[in-house]
């Protein structure tokens, strides 16, 4: 299997193109995994354990693959379970931790705050995988799952690249906590020309709809419920659609006399089983662990994956030079977003759309 698949092949041919005119930075990486990866005789840490070890599985097939474009790399794999606070400690002021180029872990702000004082390298990267975690400012750090606002930033930033000469009707309770982060993200993000804000009241929206098509109705807390009302706005507007808030598609629900085919899902998590890369993975992932991949097998793919291509392109600073594109992974969409000189999240967001009983990917 080869990371060459269809839904990479811009960002890795930039990414290739790049380490080729500055001679590929084909250093050895240290890269250190910090990770509960045993049970500790609970159903929520046996879950726990089962989902990390599907994670770095994920990581350990991306770093294959990326040996094969001249990646060089030494993996340090540490399991938090058999580590009290005192460990942990001891472990980040060993000088193995202090010569890491990138840190993966952990999954609670405690081992965060127990490690972060004792980080004296500087250019290290450190990442959380799988939570939104407050990490040190000490150093260059990336969430690659942050908070409410990024993700609807995401959202917009999405829908403006694939929908770029549309207009944008936010639609919602101004009152409502989340139609604020929607206006607020919007007036950054989105072209004020085209945009504008609309209540619902009894089935009617306020202001009325513009003349003309190509809108795209965007949702910003309303229930899945509403969008057999809020279809009808859409008669006769051929290209023109409904966008669910991120709540809709993990929810669900069909219902009569909803043409599916005008409402665009965003969510973070999306696989297609169509997908050859995926169906590749997934062959590959059956027959080294001899058991199906999780979510958190193809988030490790993911993640190790685009980190490594940005390493052997920039080096170990790769963030700061990360190009400002999508990157298209097996499950998620990479997409790194800088809110100060050393944080960054992930606001890549997925848009999908029902081809019949099908669901397909919006790229």
């Amino acid at each position: 299997m080869g990371i060459k698949h269809k839904q990479s092949a811009l960002f890795l041919s930039l990414i290739l193109t790049l380490s080729n005119l500055v001679n590929a930075q084909s250093s050895n990486f240290k890269i250190g995994i910090l990770l509960p990866f045993q049970s500790e005789n609970t159903d929520a840490s046996a879950k726990n354990a089962e989902a990390m070890l599907d994670y770095l599985a994920g990581v350990r097939i991306a770093l294959n693959e990326l040996d094969g474009f001249g990646f060089k790399g030494q993996v340090f794999v540490w399991d938090l379970s058999t580590r009290d606070s005192l460990d942990v400690v001891k472990l980040a002021k060993s000088a193995q931790f202090q010569e890491l180029d990138v840190f993966i872990g952990p999954i609670s702000q405690n081992m965060v705050s127990a490690i972060a004082p004792h980080v004296k390298n500087s250019k290290l990267t450190w990442v959380s995988p799988l939570k939104n975690l407050k990490l040190p400012n000490t150093n260059t750090h990336l969430n690659f799952f942050g908070p409410d606002s990024i993700r609807i930033k995401g959202v917009l930033e999405g829908l403006k690249i694939r929908f770029p000469r549309y207009k944008y009707l936010i639609v919602g309770d101004p009152k409502n906590p989340e139609f604020t982060i929607y206006q607020k993200m919007a007036k950054r993000v989105l072209p004020s020309k085209r945009v504008s804000y609309h209540t619902i009241k009894n089935g009617t929206i306020s202001p009325k709809l513009p003349t003309g098509d190509s809108l795209i109705i965007i949702n910003t807390h309303l229930p899945q419920s509403s969008k057999s009302i809020q279809i009808k706005w859409l008669d006769k507007k051929t290209a023109s659609y409904l966008v669910g808030n991120l709540d809709w598609f993990a929810d669900f629900s069909q219902q009569s006399n909803v043409d599916e085919s005008k409402i665009i899902y965003p969510t973070i998590n999306f696989t297609s089983p169509s997908d050859s890369a995926l169906i590749e993975f997934a062959q590959n992932y059956r027959t080294i662990n001899l058991s199906e991949p999780s979510r958190f097998g193809y988030q490790g793919y993911d993640q190790m994956t685009f980190i490594g291509l940005n390493m052997l392109a920039f080096g170990s600073n790769y963030l700061a030079n990360t190009p400002n594109s999508e990157f298209i992974g097996l499950i998620n969409t990479i997409k790194p977003y800088k809110t100060n000189a050393t944080n960054w999240y992930n606001e890549g967001i997925r848009f999908i759309r029902f081809e019949g009983t099908k669901r397909v990917l919006i790229r």
